[in-house]
């Protein structure tokens, strides 16, 4: 398996994902981002806070907008990061890693930043942190307890996360061989060969994996079989999204929803795509319940293409996913994504095409439209590709 390939691998994760560099926010644009926006829509059951590439705007209940500041980054800037916001940069040749705004770990030795030579995944523990490091197509894997030095333990061997026992699942740049070692580096036990996806769940501290047509959850004790594929009729090269209480399946023609233990909850078949970079399921998020919304575009060509993007609710125990809200798009050129976030019972749709919607997923058709609100946003361009996010306002409005 090649470097790429590998590095492809490890952003699947769901903790170990959304590798991005992160860049100084617009503090010095502040003056001018705080431009009295009007019109702002009344009958959102929660604050909602708009960041644009200006600042963030709180959106109230009540339809008032307030200016909250510039953008803030979730990492110190100049640094890459993962989902679960782990992050790292390379200052004077020493590798720095933390998570968050907290700085955790500081390399002993030095790492040069050459070409070809490259920081592959890094996974942190309450104690330790592991992380590969690429000089050519082979990545070196190394250990470290936090303050401490750290340790050539592998070669060829790239982390995928610590489990909630206090093992360190990793990969083989070749056979995708899972394998698994001690809080010290030595090595445990082989799990799988030819595992072609995993995924890991931070909230419970497994990883689950897809590995001879079957998937797997492994704890740090003990492995668990949770439910063959080719029973589930999914289609194409299956991918996993654990989610709150559930873990998502889903193929090229169906999406299955899973209870923790296996046990199918829910099941719906996917839209067909109609472009070759419509993609379903983009966007997903469950709530309590294990209902499971998702999103799927339509006319996405990824070269600039006109078309709509549907908002699907599948019900914990139904079998049929229906669409509870579309968004005519004009899309974004190559990379572009959707986001979903449940409140009660209304869920917050964002596009990075400066789209967003609350939708009251109780009662059929009712949503407030935020969109129009969004392209008068200061640090907005209508048809640009300005930074854009939603999300539900936190108690302290951030």
């Amino acid at each position: 398996m090649a470097r790429r390939s590998l590095l492809a691998l490890s952003t699947a994760l769901a903790t170990v994902s959304g590798l991005v560099s992160a860049e100084p926010g617009g503090a010095g644009l502040e003056a001018s981002c705080r431009s009295t926006v009007a019109g702002a829509p009344r009958g959102l059951p929660a604050a909602v806070v708009l960041t644009t590439s200006c600042g963030r705007y709180q959106v109230a209940a009540t339809g008032r907008v307030r200016f909250l500041g510039g953008r803030r980054l979730p990492v110190p800037a100049g640094s890459s990061w993962f989902m679960d916001l782990t992050w790292y940069r390379l200052e004077h040749s020493h590798l720095l890693v933390g998570r968050r705004h907290r700085l955790l770990w500081r390399s002993h030795g030095r790492f040069a930043a050459t070409r070809g030579e490259v920081v592959g995944a890094v996974a942190l523990s309450r104690t330790r942190v592991a992380f590969s490091f690429f000089a050519g197509t082979t990545p070196t894997l190394f250990l470290a307890r936090l303050g401490g030095a750290e340790e050539q333990v592998a070669r060829g061997e790239t982390p995928l996360g610590w489990t909630r026992a206090g093992s360190l699942v990793t990969l083989s740049n070749r056979g995708g061989v899972t394998r698994v070692r001690s809080a010290n580096g030595q090595l445990e036990r082989l799990l799988a060969h030819s595992t072609y996806n995993f995924v890991f769940d931070r909230a419970s501290g497994a990883l689950l994996y897809l590995a001879h047509g079957t998937l797997e959850r492994f704890d740090g004790n003990r492995v668990r079989a949770l439910t063959r594929l080719p029973e589930l009729g999914l289609g194409g090269r299956p991918t996993l999204t654990p989610l709150a209480g559930v873990v998502v399946v889903s193929g090229s023609h169906r999406l299955v929803v899973l209870r923790p233990d296996g046990a199918l909850l829910s099941s719906t078949p996917l839209p067909r795509p109609r472009a070759h970079a419509d993609w379903a399921p983009g966007a997903l998020a469950a709530d309590s319940n294990g209902d499971v919304a998702f999103t799927a575009t339509r006319g996405n060509t990824a070269y600039g293409s006109t078309g709509s993007e549907t908002v699907y609710l599948l019900r914990a125990g139904a079998s049929t996913a229906r669409a509870i809200y579309r968004e005519h798009v004009d899309f974004a050129v190559c990379e572009r994504q959707a986001a979903l976030a449940w409140h009660g019972h209304w869920l917050l749709y964002s596009a990075s095409e400066a789209h967003a919607a609350a939708i009251d997923v109780s009662r059929p058709g009712r949503f407030v439209e935020l969109s129009p609100l969004v392209h008068r946003l200061p640090g907005m361009t209508v048809g640009g590709d300005d930074a854009f996010d939603a999300s539900w306002s936190t108690p302290d409005g951030l």
